[in-house]
């Protein structure tokens, strides 16, 4: 018994101190213009629009071959979701028309998309458990003006 709860113990330690990556390949980029931007959420809570309430952003450059690949450290195990952006313009920010429809592109962990709205958190969350890569797809939305 003493055996089994040493046992236990050593299990939880490591389990909360482990750590994972997570890789992300941006697919079907529309150009090569602006940067990439990664928001990573761990709850609900402001996803994917209100990126202050993101727990990282990362702005990445995108490569003239290949796909942009994004790489995150350090991440304990949990429940997460990813919202990018295809920053054309530079500006930090999803440039919305005067409807509301995004005029750069957008995307979410497992390729989520809303009908008239942003993804919800219910399609693109995902349990982080080890290290682990993904795909996302960009989408490019109708342009109104």
């Amino acid at each position: 018994m003493k055996y089994t709860f040493m046992f236990f113990l050593l299990t939880m330690t490591i389990n909360i101190f482990a750590q994972y990556d997570l890789t992300i390949r941006v697919n079907g980029l529309e150009n090569k213009k602006g940067h990439i931007i990664l928001d990573l959420f761990e709850s609900e809570t402001g996803y994917p629009m209100k990126t202050q309430n993101a727990v990282l952003r990362k702005k990445v450059a995108i490569p003239p071959d290949g796909p942009p690949v994004i790489h995150i450290t350090g991440l304990r195990s949990g429940i997460y979701a990813v919202a990018l952006i295809h920053d054309v313009n530079d500006n930090n920010l999803l440039d919305l028309n005067f409807l509301g429809i995004p005029k750069e592109g957008a995307g979410a962990s497992n390729d989520a998309r809303g009908f008239m709205s942003p993804p919800a958190w219910k399609d693109a969350k995902f349990t982080l458990q080890k290290s682990m890569m993904m795909d996302v797809k960009m989408d490019y939305f109708y342009r109104f003006g």
